[in-house]
């Protein structure tokens, strides 16, 4: 687990993408690495508003977490809205638990 986050200046730098959105679907799905199988969250986000990393005309993004709490996955929920930070990871965007992801009230 993550004991304390970067600061934001620091997160905002490192990060690829950066946005306020909704998560509109979510599905599981299976990657490899290193002949290690793995379980993701995949979420695809409606975005309401862009920071940084993203064509001013996009309107949706797909983001993927790990499942589980151990490996750092982000618990997302469907139909709720957050500020995500995101990078890219073996092609696909990916934050977790360890970034200043959070969710919006």
């Amino acid at each position: 687990s993550c004991d304390t986050l970067p600061p934001m200046d620091v997160e905002f730098a490192r990060s690829d993408t950066v946005f306020v959105g909704r998560v509109v679907q979510m599905a599981v799905e299976f990657r490899s690495e290193d002949n290690n199988r793995y379980e993701v969250r995949v979420c695809r986000f409606q975005i309401s508003e862009g920071f940084k990393g993203l064509e001013d005309q996009k309107k949706e993004v797909t983001i993927v977490t790990r499942m589980s709490g151990s490996a750092c996955g982000f618990p997302f929920e469907l139909g709720e809205r957050y500020l995500v930070y995101a990078s890219v990871y073996h092609g696909e965007l990916e934050t977790s638990i360890c970034r200043r992801t959070r969710a919006l009230v």
